[in-house]
């Protein structure tokens, strides 16, 4: 260390390859197989194995179809890195969609949580550097089964058509830095043939969801994207209970069909009709019929506090 101890890091770096090295905007996408763990006890080392390395070869192959590159990954995940942040959206939705109620193999439904952010970072052969990337990963952990978050720097650089499918959904602290990152989720849906299409879901005649709640109503038209139940100020409907989260389940309207997405700590329970009470946790379930949602408790420990819902036909498409 003697011969550098008079040397400046400057020094070091202009002497090195360092120099040749520019950082540069891109956006970094991590799509993570959700539940891997559970594969592996379920199918043993071999079958999980190939399993999720399929999977991750679909996943592989639509980032390709979006002008993206996959860096590396890390046995159940990919890090994938774009030139253009409406790319990375698109192939993100795209994986999703493509994963969307399918059995892929034998049985075995393969779902995804994704992060992307946009920044700058160093990118070689088999990696990338910078926050950007630290910024990503911390987006892929806080999304849920399904879900695609992303940064709002992000979103601001995104055209018109991705930019308002995108919703404001929680902030993220991101380790070594003070400021926290604001997050949003994106309501993806596909149309036709063609993977990866976002579109505003219209008119298409079928019921609405009517939800009660102690004293609150709330009628959801199949329009709707999504609508936030919890005890959060700003949600939808407002549940208050020991074990019910912020924002504690979403329900979306997909396909033609409403979906209760579970995002909570505690879990909740869901009965459709004079059926078996069912458990979900960081998972979705159809809201096939009429039924009843317990946010984070049996639906016998406090009744007061279940959601009823049932279907409603519209009498008239131009009220809603």
């Amino acid at each position: 260390m003697d011969g550098l101890s008079n040397l400046s890091l400057r020094d070091l770096m202009e002497d090195s390859d360092v120099q040749q090295i520019d950082e540069q905007e891109l956006t970094v996408m991590f799509a993570d197989i959700v539940g891997s763990t559970r594969l592996y006890d379920r199918l043993g080392d071999i079958e999980a194995r190939f399993v999720i390395s399929q999977s991750l070869d679909v996943a592989s192959d639509l980032v390709s179809q979006h002008k993206g590159r996959v860096i590396k990954s890390s046995g159940d995940d990919v890090m994938c890195v774009f030139d253009d942040p409406n790319d990375a959206l698109n192939a993100a939705c795209s994986i999703q969609d493509n994963f969307l109620d399918k059995m892929v193999f034998d049985e075995v439904v393969i779902s995804f949580h994704i992060g992307v952010h946009t920044g700058k970072g160093i990118v070689t052969d088999n990696d990338i550097y910078g926050d950007t990337v630290n910024i990503a990963a911390r987006l892929t952990d806080a999304a849920k089964s399904g879900q695609v978050l992303a940064s709002e720097y992000t979103v601001q650089l995104l055209g018109n058509d991705l930019k308002n499918m995108a919703r404001r959904y929680d902030t993220v602290k991101v380790k070594g830095k003070s400021e926290k990152v604001d997050m949003y989720d994106f309501v993806w849906n596909t149309s036709g043939e063609e993977t990866g299409l976002i579109e505003f879901l219209g008119w298409e005649g079928t019921s609405s969801l009517h939800l009660t709640v102690q004293q609150q109503e709330l009628l959801v038209p199949p329009e709707t994207n999504s609508v936030f139940i919890g005890r959060d100020q700003n949600v939808g409907l407002k549940v208050i209970g020991k074990m019910v989260s912020r924002k504690h389940a979403v329900i979306d309207y997909r396909h033609g069909k409403f979906v209760l997405r579970d995002q909570s700590t505690n879990g909740t329970y869901v009965k459709i009709g004079d059926g078996e009470e069912v458990f979900i946790k960081n998972e979705e379930f159809p809201l096939s019929a009429n039924g009843i949602i317990s946010l984070g408790k049996t639906i016998e420990d406090k009744p007061n506090l279940n959601i009823e819902f049932e279907h409603q036909e519209p009498k008239d498409p131009t009220l809603y």
